[in-house]
């Protein structure tokens, strides 16, 4: 409902501009400032998955290029219930 069911233009590029590039930054800035206090650098880079409250703009990136090309489908709503089964038997989906 809040997205556009196309690819127009230069959405790719207000989406690498827009949500990837703050994604990156503020993974570094975190790092940084984790790496200065603890002299470590954090188990979630080492994941390659979003610092603390960053996970919202990696889930914006996947949802903002995946919309568009799930409501191309036929059967959106259920090919959308079939990936979400598939997320919650798989072992990698934790916390």
């Amino acid at each position: 409902m809040l997205t556009k069911p196309a690819a127009v233009g230069n959405d790719m590029q207000r989406i690498v501009s827009g949500i990837l590039a703050p994604l990156l930054l503020f993974t570094v800035l975190y790092e940084l400032l984790r790496y200065f206090l603890n002299g470590s650098i954090s188990g979630y880079t080492k994941g390659l998955a979003p610092y603390w409250i960053l996970w919202f703009l990696l889930s914006l990136i996947f949802w903002r290029i995946g919309a568009p090309l799930l409501l191309a489908l036929r059967w959106p709503l259920l090919v959308s219930l079939g990936m979400a089964l598939c997320a919650l038997t798989s072992a990698q989906t934790g916390y």
